[in-house]
């Protein structure tokens, strides 16, 4: 890849149609229950019209993407992923949302591979308890309980959302239709590491002043 390249897309179609991976050095995954609460308030406030989720800088190729900035909003949409995948009674229905947004399967080895994978920290975790649905999965370190408490906080808000829908379940279609559709990022794609580190400080430090062509 040569050139700087910019998408405006809904975040889930973003996770559906890249390989993302959460560099080494980048910190594990932070957001308490009030930032995943304000998501899905800004999701439940906005949902008929589209919302502005931000800018995510990525870098590498067509194969897969690490995610320079982003990470806690990628890991929590698909968190949201993971639970409207656990209330549809329909395997097909499930299986539908599984290997479209959470994971691929690999047929020789018989397992899911995650379409998201994050720091050494959590990814084990990950893993285990959103992509293989393993409930039992012990909790290793504070960041690991951070993954476990967003995802119960969004499956009870889902439920939730099911309950004053009659449990009628297009209202997680519906859902999935906004996350992929009108939930919209900014996705920045550079060359290398360098090229994406400026970015990112330039977003969320000094900023750039604009021409009006800009």
């Amino acid at each position: 890849m040569s050139e700087i390249k910019y998408e405006f897309t809904g975040i889930g179609s973003l996770i559906k149609n890249r390989n993302l991976k959460v560099p080494i050095h980048q910190r594990p995954f932070s957001w308490q229950e009030d930032h995943v609460d304000a998501l899905l308030n800004d999701i439940k406030g906005n949902f008929d019209e589209e919302y502005f989720l931000g800018t995510i800088v990525l870098t590498g190729d067509d194969s897969q993407n690490e995610i320079v900035d982003g990470q806690q909003r990628i890991t929590t949409v698909s968190l949201i992923y993971a639970c409207i995948r656990d209330f549809f009674v329909n395997k097909n229905d499930s299986d539908d949302i599984q290997t479209k947004y959470l994971s691929t399967y690999d047929i020789r080895t018989k397992e899911y591979m995650p379409k998201l994978e994050l720091s050494q920290q959590d990814n084990d975790f990950f893993r285990n308890l959103i992509i293989n649905k393993i409930v039992e999965t012990k909790i290793q370190r504070a960041s690991n309980q951070k993954i476990k408490s967003a995802y119960d906080l969004i499956k009870e808000s889902i439920k939730k959302l099911l309950e004053n829908n009659n449990n009628d379940e297009n209202i997680l279609i519906d859902w999935k239709d906004f996350i992929d559709e009108k939930l919209k990022i900014v996705a920045i794609t550079v060359p290398n590491d360098t090229n994406a580190f400026t970015i990112f400080e330039t977003l969320n430090d000094r900023g750039l002043a604009l021409a009006q062509v800009d």
